[in-house]
């Protein structure tokens, strides 16, 4: 992303190997889901989605959809279709600086508040968190010695700390020390971003 608004370069450089677990993610989409359906009429539902789609849709530079209804004001089931599935995606299909770009927009608009987030992002063992920054939203990207110290995560680790632990491991020529942190990153990609069956029940 070349034009980051809650995020800065260095904080961008620091997040090159950040990666989010699915997990994370799906809860998040379901927790946000709950909250658009929240409502008195059925037809505010599909419009609070339709904008957070967009909004997901513009931050990852895709094109956005309009929404139009019939001359009655109606929707057709295909509408609501749509917009069911394109939903479930509005977290999944971004990269952790987009995601973060994302989170700070919602948490703009009150769909989540900082605390949930944070708290999340602390299960996870994420490397950052979300702060205030007069009157704006921000990020904190932790360091090595932070991540590593609050790390507890064994179902998906922090990548940024195994890729740091790989090149601590080659600067003291432990190669069997690099195998084992690039070995960890592999089965954690496998696991929770693509997603292949066979890996799931391993550690």
């Amino acid at each position: 992303m070349k034009f980051a608004k809650y995020i800065t370069k260095d904080q961008i450089k620091q997040l090159e190997y950040e990666v989010l677990s699915k997990d994370l993610l799906i809860y998040l989409t379901r927790i946000l889901l709950e909250w658009i359906e929240n409502v008195e009429y059925p037809e505010d539902i599909i419009a609070r989605k339709n904008r957070i789609i967009n909004l997901s849709s513009t931050i990852a530079g895709d094109l956005i959809y309009i929404l139009e209804s019939d001359n009655m004001g109606a929707y057709q089931q295909a509408e609501y279709d749509w917009h069911d599935s394109k939903f479930l995606l509005v977290f999944r299909r971004l990269n952790t600086i987009q995601f973060i770009e994302f989170a700070c927009e919602l948490l703009r608009a009150s769909y989540f508040t900082i605390d949930f987030l944070n708290a999340a992002l602390k299960s996870e063992g994420a490397s950052f968190r979300f702060v205030r920054d007069r009157g704006n939203y921000a990020i904190e990207v932790f360091n090595i010695d932070q991540i590593e110290e609050a790390d507890t995560s064994e179902e998906h680790p922090n990548i940024r700390l195994l890729i740091s632990r790989m090149e601590t491991s080659l600067e003291k020529e432990d190669y069997s020390g690099v195998l084992h942190s690039s070995a960890s990153v592999y089965e954690t990609m496998a696991k929770d971003v693509v997603g292949i069956p066979t890996v799931q029940d391993k550690h």
